[in-house]
């Protein structure tokens, strides 16, 4: 029989289903109020492996009824079983796939239950995967298990933010917990996710022994030996959940363990100083580094002690990279935040990240250990910096935050004069903190705000677009150099930069030459130096003669999304997911 034959007859098979000719019996579908009824051929049914051949192959009363009933059953997922059963080819909808995996498993059909299985590895992502790891560990499929936890494993941060991850079994959680493969999180964001599954799941009331004895088997698998400090004692140490002999016990040891490090000796030797997997990329070249997923939005240099300064890159594949000048390559990544990585920024000896998950982290360059996460804003942070102090921040919900760099706490909030801008851009010019800001039913904006009172003293106008990066440029203002002025430059979507008197506020001069937005600015050797996403890289250089800047050499690169200086070279991260270190 050739493959023509073979399909019209198959055609012809799945017509008798669909029209019920020659049926024999009637399969009555019920779920609570909803029901449907199937009609279906018994010879097909038994020959397909099923709890419905058994059935109609048994004594029971379903072998010889024209209508067999079967309950609980949704009958939109039932129509699949027989649809595949019928040989009918089937879409699974990734959103009711599991449901549909759920009635294979429980009607005995192997086959089906194969294939939504390959399904949900094909669609499993951080977001889902505790979904699916509770389903797979309750229908026994290990394959699919395996790969969840690998998954969540691999995107502990995000994963552990989902509303599936409070729900998870307890063998479920410490199956996550114990393992050594969380990789590039933080343990402070284990404890996070540690606690936040105990405040859902511990009992309000009860014998006190087995509330400790829960406490004891999830918090014993949380690594405290290995968390910053001062995290442990002004963060971890006053929490509820550790006023209990159980916490104050693993908190004595992780105190315990750090003393004995600092005073130059090994530490204890238990489970928790172990630690859990850090991402190490080698890359051999020199000049491009790779290692992101996706668009390098943001670049810091952070000094590490005596050792070099060390390039640290954000993305929007939700990770921070710390980079080593020697190797090029990947000293350690960070995966602690749920969004893109829009801004990074050293203040206070600390390294700062800011996302679009609404969060910034503060962390110890030393040990890259997780120092805080500040809270506060409702939307994406788009920029941070130091300023008299303190970190300034800057996000969508049009406020920018000046926050304590001892406590971590937030001190003022000031309200954009546009409440329907978002701020994009912040400097500091002398005593002044200059912000740009989106675009809104009006122009965008410049806001020079006073930082003795915090007031905004005055409003600058010379950009169609969002202003999407600020710097600040020092320049001598007479012929032997002894006098210095300063320059802020902003750069816009509206494809053009704006060099501005810092004391007057007035605009010197409107640099065009880029095709497209203007995302970063850097200076250099006296030099602007601006990228976009028009895929240039533009030096700009002050003529003296004639106090103008002038275009002067362009670079070709792809989407520019980030400008720093690093050991004198300027690096640029680009939107095909690289970092070019420019000789």
């Amino acid at each position: 029989m050739d493959d023509e034959e073979t399909t019209a007859r198959l055609t012809a098979f799945q017509d008798v289903y669909e029209t019920g000719f020659l049926s024999d019996v009637t399969l009555s579908v019920r779920c609570g109020d909803r029901c449907a009824s199937f009609k279906a051929h018994r010879l097909v049914l038994a020959m397909y492996p099923s709890c419905l051949a058994t059935m109609l192959h048994s004594r029971m009363r379903e072998a010889t009824d024209s209508v067999v009933v079967l309950q609980d059953t949704d009958p939109e997922h039932f129509k699949l079983l027989l649809d595949y059963i019928y040989g009918k080819t089937i879409e699974l909808d990734p959103d009711r796939v599991i449901a549909v995996l759920g009635l294979a498993d429980r009607y005995q059909m192997q086959g089906l239950v194969e294939k939504a299985s390959m399904t949900l590895r094909r669609c499993l992502t951080a977001r889902n995967a505790c979904v699916i790891l509770t389903a797979a560990d309750a229908l026994t499929c290990t394959e699919l298990k395996a790969q969840a936890l690998k998954t969540i494993h691999e995107n502990f941060a995000m994963a552990s933010a989902s509303s599936a991850f409070l729900q998870l079994s307890l063998t479920l959680l410490r199956d996550i917990l114990r393992s050594d493969s969380i990789r590039d999180c933080d343990e402070a964001i284990v404890f996070s996710a540690a606690t936040r599954w105990l405040a859902v799941n511990l009992p309000a009331a009860g014998d006190a022994a087995a509330i400790a004895s829960l406490k004891r088997s999830i918090l014993e698998l949380v690594r405290f030996p290995l968390m910053d400090t001062s995290f442990l004692s002004e963060v971890v140490k006053p929490m509820d959940i550790m006023q209990c002999d159980v916490a104050r016990e693993f908190l004595c040891e992780a105190f315990e363990h750090q003393a004995l490090q600092a005073a130059g000796k090994s530490g204890l030797l238990t489970a928790r100083v172990v630690k859990r997997v850090h991402s190490r990329q080698i890359r051999g070249e020199a000049s491009t580094l790779s290692g992101h997923v996706d668009a390098v939005s943001a670049l810091a240099v952070v000094a590490t002690g005596d050792h070099a300064p060390k390039l640290v890159s954000g993305s929007w594949d939700m990770t921070i990279h710390v980079w080593d000048y020697e190797t090029m390559s990947t000293e350690r990544v960070l995966s602690n935040h749920t969004g893109p990585v829009l801004a990074l920024a050293t203040v206070a000896r600390r390294l700062v990240s800011a996302s679009s998950d609404a969060r910034i982290m503060v962390w110890n360059p030393e040990t890259w250990n997780l120092v805080r996460t500040l809270d506060g804003h409702e939307d994406q942070v788009n920029c941070v910096l130091e300023c008299e102090g303190r970190l300034v921040s800057g996000s969508d919900d049009g406020t920018i935050k000046l926050w304590n760099t001892r406590s971590w706490s937030c001190e003022m909030t000031l309200h954009h004069e546009r409440q329907a801008s978002g701020v994009l851009s912040l400097a500091v010019v002398g005593e002044r903190l200059v912000s740009g800001t989106s675009k809104d039913n009006a122009n965008a904006c410049i806001a020079i705000w006073n930082t003795q009172h915090w007031t905004c003293d005055q409003i600058l106008e010379a950009h169609s677009d969002s202003v999407w990066a600020l710097r600040v440029l020092t320049m001598p203002n007479s012929s032997d150099g002894s006098l210095q002025s300063m320059k802020l430059v902003s750069a816009s979507v509206d494809q053009t930069l704006t060099v501005w008197d810092a004391e007057t506020w007035t605009p010197d001069q409107t640099l065009c030459g880029h095709s497209g937005p203007v995302y970063a600015l850097a200076c250099l050797d006296g030099k602007i130096v601006s990228g976009s996403h028009d895929e240039t890289i533009v030096l700009w250089e002050h003529d003296p003669t004639e106090e103008k800047w002038k275009r002067g050499r362009e670079l070709t690169s792809r989407g520019v999304w980030a400008l720093t200086v690093w050991q004198d070279r300027l690096v640029s991260g680009l939107s095909d997911n690289t970092i070019q270190v420019w000789r």
